[in-house]
């Protein structure tokens, strides 16, 4: 049986090793080729200024690649600015999974407290009724982990309420 398991996790494995392997040599590949890149353009740069240079002199040589790089430096932040103004449009125009699902949650959770609020009503009890609506919708408006804590709070409150707050060791009265 261990030896069934052991092959069993080597076949689900080898799929995730041989992605693993292939990232690290795109990393390597794509980290070599930026280093030859920027080599690249450090030649591109100084052929440029020499060649500027033989023509109009060392300060103008100067003065033109580093306006160069300025421009090309205010074309790249202005590209990436229209970028994250066209992702945060396209985000706030399309509705996301967890705000959909939350919806969906919530019609569903309505649905199945309605039989509840009915019977409270005919029985009378309208301040539970009244609780019971403030916490569904306290509830729809928290976060996941505030929900854990919520949950944690009141089991710790209800187990205090069940036990009548005496401890494990202690005898019933």
């Amino acid at each position: 049986m261990k030896a069934f398991l052991e092959r069993l996790i080597r076949e689900a494995i080898a799929p995730i090793k041989r992605a693993i392997a292939r990232i690290v040599q795109s990393a390597v590949l794509l980290t070599i080729a930026g280093i030859c890149l920027t080599i690249m353009w450090g030649f591109l740069t100084a052929s440029l200024f020499i060649f500027l240079e033989d023509r109009f002199g060392g300060t103008i040589a100067a003065l033109v690649v580093a306006g160069v790089y300025l421009v090309f430096a205010i074309i790249c932040f202005m590209a990436l600015k229209i970028m994250q103004r066209s992702a945060a449009k396209a985000e706030a125009r399309q509705a996301t999974f967890a705000a959909a699902t939350s919806d969906v949650v919530s019609e569903e959770m309505q649905r199945a407290a309605e039989p509840w609020m009915q019977i409270l009503e005919t029985a009378g009890l309208y301040r539970e009724r009244a609780a019971l609506l403030v916490g569904g919708e306290a509830l729809r408006k928290m976060k996941p982990m505030q929900l854990v804590g919520v949950a944690i709070l009141g089991g710790f409150v209800f187990g205090r309420v069940i036990t009548g707050g005496r401890r494990r060791d202690d005898k019933p009265k």
